[in-house]
């Protein structure tokens, strides 16, 4: 069964939620998206998340390995390519179970250009912010997304 890692960044870090939609999913450890913020991004009622490039910020990334059919899952939640395309980017990955750091290529979904900054409905920022608080990151980084 092929696998491939994925980065994670907003409600897919939720591993309540990810259990759910990704059942065959496995959280291989964090990364930092170097020169990159979140901003929620598109038209309601569809405002969320994105990475867009910003010098000098990073973003925190849950890396997680997923199966084809997880992935075909995640394409369907992430509405691709409709709403998001799927980007490969390399990130220094820290394994969970060892804390070894290596350079590792990953997928995540950005948002399609052209999308205004929006204003995110209230659950879907409190799957985010389970999620951050599962992975152990700064939940401060979604206010800051909002201020926007």
């Amino acid at each position: 069964m092929m696998k491939r890692l994925y980065a994670a960044y907003g409600s897919n870090l939720n591993v309540a939620a990810m259990r759910e939609r990704c059942p065959n999913a496995v959280i291989v450890g964090t990364a930092q998206l170097a020169d990159t913020a979140l901003e929620y991004r598109g038209s309601p009622p569809r405002v969320y998340l994105t990475v867009t490039e910003k010098k000098g910020a990073t973003t925190p990334l849950g890396i997680w390995s997923v199966t084809e059919s997880d992935e075909k899952a995640l394409d369907s939640y992430e509405i691709f390519p409709a709403l998001y395309r799927k980007e490969v980017r390399h990130v220094q990955l820290m394994e969970r179970e060892t804390g070894v750091i290596k350079d590792t290529a990953v997928f995540l979904y950005t948002m399609v250009d052209g999308m205004p900054l929006g204003t995110p409905d209230a659950d879907y920022v409190a799957a985010c912010r389970a999620g951050f608080e599962d992975f152990g990151f700064d939940p401060h980084i979604l206010d800051c997304a909002a201020r926007k």
